[in-house]
């Protein structure tokens, strides 16, 4: 490291530059340069903060560089474009940062990692920035709304021609916020949410009831879920508020037999789980407690669902390794619920991962074939008279409803439901699917679809 002692800038260039040269994911690349700094509390907030402010931001960073630039910034050396929008987000961005703070050290960060050849651009462009303030374009202009969210121009226009412009504004302000909640779920198979909280509590972890589901929990921001004696004693999974009501939306029933064709990392199967153990003594015979398969494709993501599952002392819960394209029913058999939540763009958690924000158009186009050739499997598996779940994390049209308006058509024994936990707000007041919404719910973008199969299946 050079000698510098401003480590947490100094860590926050080094994972800002590895994303930049090596595509890193900056969670990951985050994790690893935290560790390696043994960078802790404040210092670990500011780079923590420095990064994915950057991350999140980069898009209307680079235009607001743009113009204050006099050659494009390709042409600029990774190093010295990290340090620039560094800079710029300081100033713009981070009311506790000085401007004169902002500037000088980006300077002296550009010094000790060999750039002093760009000293003169960089304290030239800062200072001009911090003399002309934060500007956007003009609210008509075509990319004003990616400039102003930093978000790709075809991400904005296709929110903004399928939600139009008034929910894509409101959708994306709350995504650049990241104002969800960090939500874990109680595990009912061994405590209640009121010895939950009484738990964390008595660990100085003011956790909080959520009006939302009788057994979602709000974590404080900042304290990660993974850390406290209750999560090692098995009470609890983090959960985020769509994928619990995507599991409410499933309605597991006590004795039931379900599949969840996509489940890792486990948090659907797992609430499932649960559910089907409501009501029902531990020392009731397995039959009757029903039971959950979970599928995934790749060994060690399965190996995660096992684990997880045996934390939180889910004997119910199979975990095979399979591919859930081509996995039959002569191998696991009929279901009453079937639960596809398919691969998707996940645009939908955009607010939770910045890296999204860099992904290109061409990326979504196969997708929705590859999740309907998993839907057309999902519905062999469902017994007459049982349930299909179709659900994302993504909110494109062509990866939602554009793929279920398809299926009941291709396949007339299904019948959708029209009814999907009726009781939270629509986009499309009176439409069969359900999309969840940063804006209006609360959690991560999302999409529900479900069908029940006819008791004549043909």
């Amino acid at each position: 490291m050079p000698n510098t002692t401003d480590f947490p800038r100094q860590t926050a260039f080094k994972v800002l530059l590895r994303i930049e040269r090596d595509a890193a994911y900056s969670n990951l690349a985050l994790d690893s340069a935290l560790t390696a700094a043994k960078l802790n509390g404040r210092g670990a907030a500011f780079c923590t903060a420095l990064v994915y402010g950057v991350t999140e931001r980069q898009i209307t960073l680079d235009w607001l560089l743009s113009r204050r630039l006099r050659k494009p910034l390709e042409q600029l050396r990774p190093p010295v474009l990290t340090a620039l929008r560094m800079g710029v987000y300081q100033l713009y961005f981070m009311d506790s940062v000085p401007d004169s703070a902002a500037v000088n050290s980006t300077v002296q960060l550009l010094k000790a990692n060999g750039g002093d050849y760009a000293v003169g651009l960089v304290n030239a462009v800062l200072r001009k920035c911090a003399a002309t303030g934060l500007s956007y374009p003009a609210p008509t202009d075509p990319d004003y709304l990616s400039i102003l969210y930093s978000v790709p121009q075809w991400l904005a226009e296709l929110w903004e021609s399928s939600y139009g412009r008034e929910d894509t504004a409101a959708l994306l302000t709350a995504a650049l916020s990241n104002s969800g909640e960090n939500y874990i779920r109680v595990n009912t198979a061994k405590t209640s949410r009121d010895e939950l909280l009484a738990a964390l509590e008595a660990e100085g972890v003011s956790a909080l009831p959520s009006p939302a589901l009788p057994n979602a929990v709000i974590l404080p921001k900042g304290t990660p879920p993974q850390k406290t004696r209750a999560f090692a004693a098995g009470l609890y999974h983090a959960q985020g508020l769509a994928s619990q009501y995507c599991v409410a939306a499933l309605d597991p029933q006590p004795g039931e037999r379900i599949l969840d064709l996509c489940a890792a990392p486990g948090g659907k199967a797992f609430t499932a789980a649960q559910e089907l153990m409501s009501g029902v003594a531990l020392n009731t015979a397995a039959q009757a407690r029903g039971e959950i398969t979970a599928l995934d494709i790749h060994a060690q993501r399965t190996e995660l669902i096992r684990k997880g599952a045996a934390r939180l002392g889910l004997e119910n819960i199979t975990a095979l390794t399979a591919d859930a394209s081509l996995v039959t029913t002569k191998e696991l058999g009929l279901f009453d619920a079937v639960l596809c939540d398919v691969p998707c763009s996940g645009l939908g958690t955009i607010g939770k991962k910045p890296d999204l924000r860099k992904k290109e158009r061409a990326s979504l186009d196969n997708l929705p074939e590859i999740q309907y050739t998993l839907l057309k499997n999902a519905a062999s598996f469902v017994r007459p008279g049982g349930r299909l779940l179709y659900s994302t994390c993504t909110l494109n049209p062509a990866e939602n409803e554009g793929l279920c308006s398809r299926f009941p058509a291709e396949y007339p024994t299904f019948v959708q439901d029209t009814n999907v936990l009726p009781h939270l707000p629509r986009h499309a007041p009176g439409s069969a699917f359900l999309y969840l919404f940063p804006h209006l719910h609360g959690c991560d973008g999302f999409f529900i679809a479900k069908f029940t199969k006819g008791q004549d299946d043909g």
